[in-house]
């Protein structure tokens, strides 16, 4: 029968390339590391890996085993994560949220009018979409929720959430609550760099208008931004959840763009060391607060 813990050692080799690289990773003294590949061999009896001055090498049996060896220790660890949430055991649960769905969402969260569910400790962590996923890889995040990524397939859709124009109030602040994008891309915009994903989502937006986008300044960081455009420094497209407590406030004036409207889709990317049941149960209590937070965009009366 298949030994488990050799299994994850087997996956582990693999994934660092190395027995020493593998053993410092999970705390295993590498000649102990070594005997147990040694033993998984001869239990299958048949040759997993290469061994060179520089590293490992998979044979065509240990390519099989990696491939499958991957499926059974995720199945097996969302067995365990979905016995203990069926036991209300209470557990902690990491959250990645991007910037600006952080600041809408954190509050409602930890509000005592929300209770997400009962049974877990929640833990917000701030993170940028590609800094997320790399938390839910390395299990230091069980989910993350950000902008969809092309690049990433089976990340579950929440809510689109849309985008919008961001202006300075002024003393005679207009009642229009929406914008065209053609007017839009006249203005001078304060943009985060190309190759941002919500850089990116302008560009392909504004592309078929065949206008150029104003940019007057090029800036990453959200507070920053949000900053100069409250002091008549210039004006932004953002998310709708990065102005929505401004905008209420009356800090900054935001008004839906249209013609065409667009958006960025949300989505959740999930580790392997949570429930699937937990999973649903977050989404659903997630996707109500994202599409309420919608609720309250600017439209015209």
């Amino acid at each position: 029968m298949l030994d488990f813990r050799r299994l994850r050692y087997f996956v582990s080799i693999s994934e660092y390339g190395s027995f020493s690289a593998a053993a410092r990773a999970i705390h295993i003294a590498q000649p102990a590391l070594s005997h147990h590949m040694a033993e998984l061999e001869k239990e299958l009896g048949v040759q997993l890996l290469f061994r060179a001055p520089r590293g490992v090498r998979l044979t065509r049996s240990g390519e099989l085993l990696l491939e499958r060896g991957r499926l059974i220790l995720r199945d097996m660890a969302n067995l365990e994560a979905e016995l203990k949430y069926q036991s209300g055991s209470k557990r902690s649960v990491s959250i990645a949220l991007t910037p600006s769905l952080s600041l809408a969402l954190t509050g409602k969260l930890f509000s005592s009018g929300f209770r997400l569910l009962p049974q877990i400790d929640l833990r917000i962590i701030e993170a940028r979409s590609q800094q997320g996923h790399k938390l839910v890889k390395s299990g230091e995040a069980d989910i993350a929720i950000s902008q969809r990524d092309p690049r990433r397939k089976g990340d579950r859709f929440l809510v689109r959430e849309p985008l919008v124009y961001v202006t300075g109030l002024s003393g005679n602040a207009t009642r229009v609550r929406t914008i065209s994008l053609r007017d839009v891309v006249s203005m001078p915009l304060i943009l985060p760099a190309s190759g941002n994903p919500l850089r990116d989502l302008i560009d392909a937006a504004a592309k078929p208008l065949g206008a150029k986008l104003t940019v007057n300044r090029e800036i990453d960081g959200l507070d920053a931004v949000r900053q100069m455009v409250t002091r008549g420094m210039g004006h932004a497209i953002l998310p709708w959840s990065a102005v929505l407590e401004d905008h209420a406030d009356k800090r900054l004036e935001a008004r839906l763009i249209v013609d065409p409207e667009i958006g960025r889709d949300l989505v959740m990317e999930q580790g392997t060391n949570i429930a699937p049941a937990l999973v649903d149960d977050l989404a659903i209590a997630i996707r109500s607060l994202l599409a309420s937070m919608n609720a309250d965009l600017p439209r015209q009366p």
